[in-house]
Order: C-alpha cells, then structure tokens, then sequence
C-alpha cells in the first residue's frame, strides 16, 4: 500500500494502480490514470461529514476556484476560507454540506443534497483507500 501525498491529503492511499521505476533520475512513481482517481478521491472526500482543512482545500482546487472564489460561493470571506484550509477554525456544517454539494453538482455526479443530508450520521473512516478496477478508480471500504 503506498500513501500518495502528491493529492495534499495526508489520509489517501493506494492499493494498486502505481508503479515504481527505476531511473537514471532515481525512482519515480508512475500512477494510472490520474484524472480518474482525483475524481474517485473527490467523490469519497465530498461525501464525508466532516471535512478537514486539506480536503477543502482539494475541493476547491478540483473546482477550479481561488479562496477568493470559494467564499462567494459560500457567502463567506476569503480569510475564512484560508482558515479553514489551514485547519485553524472547522468548517460549519451549513458551509460544508454547501461545499460538497457544489462539489458533486459540478463533477455531474450527485444532483441532489438528500443523500448527503441522510448519510450524516454516518462516520467516513479516517483513512482513504483506492484500488483501481476495470471501471476506474473506486474506493475501498476500510474496517
């Protein structure tokens, strides 16, 4: 298992879908399709409770926004935004299910806000597991 910190996700790991070569450079890692996983790992991020400053940070990147961007979308201010990135103050619930929701509205993958509003009880597990298939990048369930 190799964890992949090149996402700014300290919790995302790989099963397979990598790698490792040898080169005259020294080794470097080859990992397969990399807009599919990002898109697999934005999925499992967006569909967590609580998100951490890095994960927001990676939604908002995947989206495509400046903090400063973000915090319109959010109705917030830009310093907060950072804040949140930096893990100095949590991300409200309001502002993270808005996130998230923005998130899988814009990646096409989940027009509704229901399904994240039932699975909130739910606790997504710390550690972010990713195993490539046939049908792409998927996440592994983790015990």
């Amino acid at each position: 298992m190799l964890q992949l910190e090149t996402t700014g996700l300290p919790n995302v790991f790989l099963e397979d879908g990598f790698e490792q070569r040898e080169t005259s450079e020294g080794r470097v890692l080859i990992v397969h399709d990399i807009p599919g996983l990002f898109a697999a790992i934005g999925e499992a991020v967006a569909r967590k409770r609580d998100l951490t400053g890095a994960e927001v940070r990676f939604l908002r990147k995947r989206l495509e926004l400046s903090q400063a961007g973000l915090a319109r979308c959010l109705q917030t201010s830009e310093q907060t935004v950072g804040l949140w990135e930096r893990g100095k103050v949590g991300i409200p619930g309001s502002e993270s299910m808005l996130l998230r929701v923005l998130y899988l509205e814009r990646m096409r993958r989940e027009p509704s806000a229901w399904r994240l509003a039932e699975a909130a009880d739910a606790r997504a597990p710390e550690r972010l597991v990713f195993r490539q298939t046939v049908e792409g990048w998927r996440e592994r369930a983790v015990a």
